[in-house]
Formats: C-alpha cells, structure tokens, sequence
C-alpha cells in the first residue's frame, strides 16, 4: 500500500482499509498523529499545539513550511500569529459566539495548503478546498462550512478590491451574512500584522 499525497499534504482518504497492509499504514500515521505530543519550553503552547494537530492533523505539513522573501515567519508562525492577533483584536469580543468559531477555524486554515519558498497566488483557493475536506470529519451545521470556506477562499479581499478587481458591490455579495465582513476585516488585520516582526 502507499499513502498518496500532493505537494506535501498528506491524503491517506484513498487507502484501501480493508486491505491489511494499507490498514496498517493508516493506523501507523494515527497513531503517529494520536500519540505523540508537541514538547516545547512552553506547557500552554505544548498543549494547545498537540490538541490543534490531533484536531487538524494537516497542520503538521506547515510546520517549519518556510514562505517567500517578504514573509519573515514560517508557515506555522504565522498561521498561530494570525490566530492570536485576531482573537486579541477589540472587535474580537463583540462577536457573536458562532463568528468566533467562524474566525477561529479561518484563521488556523486560511493558508493551510500554501506552497513553499514561491509567491502561491492560488493559495486562498487550494486552502479553502483543504479546508472543506477537513470539515468534513466536524458536526459543524453545513451553513458555518461553507462560511469558513468562503473566508478562507477569499482571505486577500482587501488587496483585490485596493487593486480594483473587486467593487464594492462584490465585496458585499462575498459577505453577505451578518458578522462576515467583521470576521473578514480582523483577519484580513491579523494576517498584515502577521508577516513580519513589528
């Protein structure tokens, strides 16, 4: 048996499990996911690293994932620089409890599928489809999925409708629920404030 992948991502959906050899392999990259634990110096941030990789498993393969010239942070700093800046953010608290979740989720997974060391321009778009299989395994109501999928897809808005290739108008048909610009605009927020040190 083999375990297919893309461009680093591991996919182990396509193992045959009733065969006993691609059994073993899917309950040895489990295990491996399940058991082990992230050890740093840092007791909280070992915790919350391990419960994210037991909870989105994917987040191993942008660990150490370096970006291009303009980015100072790998991948993995990033994406948790993202996450902090935006929860700390002052319109952070006044979300309703489903945007959080609704934030929270875009945040870990806005980049989850982005290549290395090159300027990835279809990163928004890959991420977001990652991010659609993933949720998959989640009891999250079908309306939030495709929520987080619409933030993680169209996560650079700001620098599109800046440069002109959206109007207002297709900014507001993007997010058209109520709260998304809100989650949009602290991402879009924490993602700037998360590219270099300050």
């Amino acid at each position: 048996g083999q375990i297919t992948g893309y461009d680093g991502m591991l996919d182990y959906s396509q193992l045959n499990r009733a065969n006993e050899d691609e059994e073993n392999i899917y309950q040895i990259v489990h295990r491996y996911i399940k058991e082990n634990k992230v050890v740093t110096n840092d007791k909280r941030l070992n915790v919350l690293l391990t419960s994210l990789i037991n909870g989105i498993p994917e987040f191993i393969n942008i660990i150490g994932k370096k970006q291009h010239e303009q980015q100072e942070y790998t991948l993995d700093v990033h994406t948790l620089s993202v996450l902090q800046k935006a929860m700390t953010h002052p319109d952070y608290e006044p979300l309703k409890d489903i945007d959080k979740t609704i934030l929270k989720w875009s945040a870990i997974m806005h980049d989850i599928f982005k290549k290395e060391n090159v300027r990835d321009y279809n990163h928004a778009d890959s991420s977001a489809q990652i991010s659609r299989k993933i949720m998959e395994r989640y009891t999250l109501p079908l309306s939030v999925k495709d929520r987080i999928y619409n933030q993680i897809k169209n996560h650079h808005w700001l620098a599109e409708y800046n440069n002109g290739y959206l109007k207002p108008e297709e900014v507001a048909v993007i997010f058209r629920h109520e709260g998304d610009i809100d989650i949009a605009r602290i991402i879009t927020e924490a993602d700037i404030k998360s590219i270099d040190r300050e």
